[in-house]
């Protein structure tokens, strides 16, 4: 027996009425009439009581009407649960990084689809300001950023995860002076120039280096900006000064570029972050697979 055909049953019931039924769900008198028959046909038993004014339930009619009405209900719970769990598993998890992070994300995303390979999952390289801006607008569900990066969110709204592990290296031309230690104090990089990724606001902003680089103790007097971390190293490589590179990201240096270890030098974790209204429940997932790398 189908469930329209019970919705039928219960809509005779409620009017008491075979027309005013047959106009509920925009049919004939006729064809209501003959849905409630097949359905007494079907039990073999009367559910109704008819006459020229009104229509009454019999014993067994109302047990059926009674049972009917659960039914129904517990059919239009079914598919309203079932929508709603749709809404709260999308099949697209959208991730953004910055300069760095691409290092291991390709990793987790390889990862993550082996484990759930119904899931889209989108990545994209931003500015780090950017990121923090498209975070909030609810256009990336994931971002993986700087350790200075949870100081421009709310985080009443912001949910912050230290991922990545990553010390801190100056990466210098091997033929550069220091490339003889390979480790080195803060205080050794003032006469150097600094090559830096650095960005017009944001977490990745001049300002925040200089902060930065004032906190460990370092004068820097020149700064050159490249554009890209492939430009970076090839200027570093070229001999155009030194760069800080966290550690994530020396196994992929040129032959010709060393990376030294700063002593006493800890700028924090890289990590992720997410909006606390975001529901997509795959973002806990991945961040999860992200949390268990190391540099």
């Amino acid at each position: 027996m189908e469930i329209r055909k019970l919705s039928y049953f219960v809509s005779v019931v409620k009017h008491k009425n075979f027309t005013k039924a047959a106009q509920e769900h925009h049919m004939v008198q006729t064809a209501m009439s003959r849905q409630i028959a097949a359905i007494e046909e079907e039990l073999g038993v009367v559910l109704l009581k008819r006459n020229n004014r009104s229509v009454l339930l019999t014993s067994a009619g109302e047990v059926f009407y009674n049972k009917a009405l659960k039914v129904i209900e517990l059919y239009n719970e079914m598919i309203s649960q079932t929508q709603k769990t749709a809404k709260l598993h999308p099949k697209v998890l959208e991730i953004g990084f910055g300069h760095y992070e691409h290092i291991l994300i390709a990793q987790v995303v390889s990862e993550f689809r082996t484990l759930y390979p119904d899931i889209d999952v989108l990545v994209a390289k931003y500015s780090y300001n950017d990121l923090i801006t498209y975070l909030q607008a609810g256009k990336l569900d994931v971002v993986f950023t700087l350790p200075f990066s949870p100081a421009f969110v709310s985080l009443d709204e912001t949910v912050v995860k230290q991922v990545f592990p990553s010390t801190m290296y100056i990466i210098v031309n091997k033929k550069h002076p220091l490339a003889q230690f390979d480790t080195i104090s803060a205080d050794s990089l003032n006469d150097c120039t600094l090559i830096t990724l650095s960005e017009d606001s944001g977490p990745c902003s001049l300002d925040i280096l200089k902060q930065f680089t004032m906190t460990a103790g370092l004068n820097i007097k020149d700064i050159i900006n490249a554009n890209s971390l492939e430009s970076q190293i090839l200027m570093v490589e070229s001999g155009l000064g030194v760069a800080f590179l966290p550690s994530i990201c020396t196994k992929h240096l040129t032959p010709n570029v060393k990376a030294i270890n700063l002593k006493d030098f800890d700028p924090g974790n890289f990590v992720a972050m997410f909006q606390k209204s975001n529901e997509n429940p795959f973002i806990k997932i991945f961040i999860e697979l992200a949390s268990l790398k190391d540099s």
